[in-house]
């Protein structure tokens, strides 16, 4: 995970694209699929919940090849930032925080993270119809 450079408590900007991409979907989704990932016991890596925006971000492994054509998901990878707290703040001015920051913070695969984002959204599509 990034080095908050000797900052408890600090905001960065933190590059995609290099040790992970980030998944931004659309909060309700984001946070079924990490309701599904820990109930399931294939574990998650950290995922980043920004109130303001109703939208939650899933760390993954550089997810090359893989497509994230659900509508509201968005992948962010190289040239592309995303601003979070250090891990041990509970919530940056009670509105952006770490929902899941596990104690070894490795990326989700890219490819479970988009089986489970499929099943979600096709279960919620089924619901709301």
């Amino acid at each position: 995970m990034a080095q908050w450079l000797g900052q408890p408590g600090g905001l960065l900007l933190l590059p995609c694209g290099v040790h992970w991409d980030a998944v931004r979907m659309p909060e309700a989704v984001g946070l079924a699929v990490l309701e599904v990932l820990l109930t399931g016991g294939q574990g998650a890596g950290p995922f980043l919940h920004d109130r303001d925006s109703r939208l939650v971000y899933a760390l993954v492994a550089p997810a090359g090849g893989i497509g994230w054509s659900r509508p509201g998901v968005r992948l962010l990878s190289t040239g592309a930032y995303l601003a979070a707290p250090s891990p041990e703040m509970d919530w940056l001015n009670g509105r952006v925080g770490w929902v899941h920051m596990p104690v070894d913070p490795e990326p989700t695969d890219p490819a479970h993270l988009a089986a489970v984002l499929t099943a979600v959204a096709t279960d919620t599509a089924r619901h709301t119809a």
